[in-house]
């Protein structure tokens, strides 16, 4: 899918042929629900068209409400539909704590850079300042390999399950569209959050990626739980200084593996990259580098920033201008790092400024 492609509309046909993207194709599936029409009707339209590749946990129950679904049917139904409105792999995650559930197609960038719905939904919960993720739903087959290794970062990897969405849609849920009594939300309503027993029924991903017990506790990934993923007050005067600080922030918040630092690998020192890109609105985008263990299935700086950009509904053809901050530390080199989120968004947003600007503030 490419940025800025609509997601929220009725779907008219079920797939009629299996498309691939990356050499990974899409197994035939039956037409989904029209998710759109229900979310108008209940009201929520408004809300997931401005973020629409998040429903926050209020949405969720309503969702589940209407089709009379448990949370893990609804990602279940939620990852067909998306891989159908995308034409692509897809992915859905539930994330840990709050019972957001995520959206994440897999995203052609152009320039050759096809990230894997593991990586949008990964930076999509980094982006949006989620703590982990307990369950993700797939048509595909369990993650590629840069995938699993992306995963094996995440903090809650221990708990997380593996839900298969290549199956028929569970009960007929299409029956139960078009309901005469939609529920009605009152005011200080509970939200109830979905229950962990419900995902104990589908497979550990780290049973599925062969991990369970392989490394020791000193090495596990803490990736959304890492020390330095907090929040850090923007400073400046102006909205380029904003900006500025924008990406300096996120380069503080970037993720290296807790194994990689404590062995003294290439990723040891200081944060390694972050940046900020600006929309025509004066939005501001940032995204931090994410680094795996083995070196595959990462993010870079701009990669999870246009991730975010997506996840909020604004189209590339905004971005007007990108700050990129990066630290150059021993045994690495930023520079090539630069260089191909440059190329990136040449792709994207060709008409757009790229700068690189210095760790500390002069």
């Amino acid at each position: 899918m490419r940025l800025g492609h609509t997601v929220w509309r009725s779907l008219a046909a079920p797939l009629s042929a299996p498309p691939a993207l990356g050499g990974r194709g899409l197994p035939e599936l039956p037409l989904a629900p029209d998710l759109y029409s229900v979310a108008a009707e209940l009201g929520h339209l408004p809300r997931i068209e401005r973020k629409p590749w998040v429903l926050i946990s209020d949405v969720r129950e309503d969702l589940e409400k209407e089709f009379d679904l448990a949370t893990d049917e609804l990602l279940v139904v939620l990852a067909q539909w998306l891989a159908q409105k995308a034409l692509a792999p897809a992915s859905v995650g539930l994330a840990h704590i709050s019972g957001n559930v995520y959206l994440a197609p897999a995203l052609d960038l152009g320039a050759s850079e096809l990230l894997s719905p593991e990586q949008v939904l990964v930076g999509s919960l980094f982006s949006h300042g989620e703590i982990g993720l307990d369950a993700f739903a797939s048509v595909a087959s369990p993650p590629t390999a840069s995938g699993g290794d992306l995963f094996l970062e995440v903090a809650t990897l221990k708990r997380l399950r593996w839900l298969d969405a290549s199956a028929a849609l569970p009960r007929e849920v299409v029956r139960n569209q078009g309901s005469a009594q939609r529920h009605q939300r009152q005011m200080g309503e509970v939200i109830k959050m979905a229950r962990p027993r419900l995902f104990k029924k589908y497979p550990l991903l780290s049973d599925l990626l062969g991990v369970e017990g392989a490394s020791g506790d000193g090495e596990k990934g803490n990736c959304l739980q890492h020390p330095n993923f907090e929040h850090h007050d923007l400073v400046g005067d102006s909205m380029e200084e904003m900006q500025a600080s924008a990406a300096r922030v996120a380069a503080a918040r970037s993720y290296r593996p807790p194994a990689l630092q404590a062995s003294g690998g290439p990723c040891l020192g200081p944060p390694a990259a972050g940046c900020a890109l600006r929309t025509e609105a004066g939005l501001l985008f940032a995204g931090s580098e994410v680094v795996t263990r083995t070196g595959h299935g990462g993010l870079s700086p701009l990669q999870c920033a246009l991730i975010s950009l997506g996840a909020n509904g604004q189209s590339p053809s905004s971005v007007l201008s990108v700050m990129w901050c990066g630290v150059d530390v021993p045994l690495r080199d930023t520079q090539q790092l630069r260089q191909r989120d440059e190329e990136i968004l040449r792709a994207v947003a060709p008409h757009a400024n790229f700068s690189a600007i210095d760790w500390a503030v002069e």
